[in-house]
């Protein structure tokens, strides 16, 4: 089911402003609470039997047919073939052509935002979601003050106006709360060096190490979309957890998003293998003081507890430059930005360069200024 929000007052798309923290008008600029849209519902029985978004069964489609058609007003979908879904959008009757995983979207013709409300409903519905607080405005402006900082960029990426595109997307996460126990066995030394009269002593004392460790971990995030960087994802945090929100569908109208596309067991080996590695770190984090330490076993043990469905903010930046394509990425709540800047090879050479010259002649003058040391001596 597609969901429009119209404007009340001259029936003009509504879409979620950031500042406002509400729906609003941008022709009208009328302002709209949630609490005042219209209610969509879904009726029940309905998302799964007569709107599927799984892909159809080879068996079930004729040898002579390469799609299947569904002509339904309420649902306004076809499903062609497994890969592409098209929608009909409400206020211009144009077809908008998504794939298995599009949960928001915008008309292509009349630039309209598209809520896929089915791909957000009984177990795709989010738990969660964390609102936009930057800007599209403020997003492109901290991009350029951020692109011109690079000591090596080229000049003509920092001072052109090749930003092709800057869209906010609503990632899928999943939130884990994971319990942690963790061990860990070391031997270790204290080394001592003294003098005594003429000899000098060195005094090594070994220890046996034993730690364990009980940890709890809430919110541990893990982007389940197949289409962005998990490292890119993961640089971007973190995200500030005291600012979830339950989720709502208007705060996706304006913005992009897709479905999650792996299951919370599914992305739980990485999550865990995550942990782990949080509890080594914490329980070595306790062993100090020694010359030398040996870990002679660590064992973890972590167990999920929960995990939420959640929404978060990001803003994705497209960037044209020498006949290739750069994509950076902004965290859509705290604006910190991850990507990497191309690199003029020029500025470095002349860099090394003037560094290496410079270093050469301090050592000119230090080789002269010694030089004229031992004449005066």
């Amino acid at each position: 089911m597609v969901v429009q929000y119209k404007c009340p007052s001259c029936a003009s798309d509504l879409a979620y402003d950031i500042e406002k923290d509400a729906m609003a008008c941008p022709h009208c600029q009328l302002v709209v609470p949630f609490d005042q849209l219209p209610k969509v519902d879904v009726p029940e029985g309905e998302a799964d039997d007569d709107m599927p978004d799984t892909p159809i069964d080879a068996a079930e489609v004729p040898d002579e047919a390469d799609y299947t058609y569904q002509d339904d007003n309420t649902h306004e979908q076809q499903t062609f073939g497994t890969e592409a879904v098209e929608f009909f959008c409400q206020n211009c009757g144009a077809v908008i052509v998504s794939d298995e995983n599009t949960a928001a979207a915008w008309c292509h013709y009349c630039d309209s935002p598209v809520v896929l409300q089915d791909r957000l409903s009984g177990q795709l519905a989010p738990t969660y979601v964390i609102p936009f607080k930057v800007t599209k405005e403020q997003a492109q402006k901290a991009f350029e003050d951020w692109s011109r900082k690079g000591l090596f960029t080229p000049k003509s990426f920092r001072d052109a106006k090749k930003l092709k595109s800057v869209q906010g997307v609503y990632v899928p996460f999943w939130l884990y709360d994971v319990s942690s126990e963790g061990t860990a066995q070391a031997h270790a030394t204290k080394v001592r060096t003294y003098v005594r009269g003429d000899y000098i002593y060195t005094e090594t004392r070994h220890f046996n190490i034993f730690r364990r460790a009980k940890l709890n971990y809430l919110h541990v995030p893990a982007d389940a979309s197949e289409k962005m960087d998990d490292n890119i994802m993961n640089l971007l945090e973190p995200y500030d957890y005291k600012e979830l929100q339950k989720f709502q569908m208007p705060f996706l109208a304006g913005f992009s998003a897709d479905k999650y596309s792996y299951t919370a067991d599914q992305m739980y080996d990485r999550v865990r293998a995550r942990v782990d590695d949080f509890v080594r770190q914490y329980i070595r984090g306790t062993v100090s003081g020694y010359s030398t330490v040996n870990y002679q076993s660590e064992l973890v043990n972590s167990e999920q507890k929960h995990a939420d469905y959640t929404m978060l903010p990001v803003w994705i930046f497209s960037y044209d430059y020498k006949d290739s394509e750069h994509m950076f990425a902004m965290n859509g709540q705290t604006g910190k930005i991850v990507g990497k800047l191309p690199i003029d090879k020029k500025r470095v050479f002349g860099f090394w360069s003037l560094f290496a010259g410079c270093g050469f002649t301090l050592l000119m003058l230090i080789q002269a200024l010694s030089a004229w040391a031992e004449y005066l001596g």
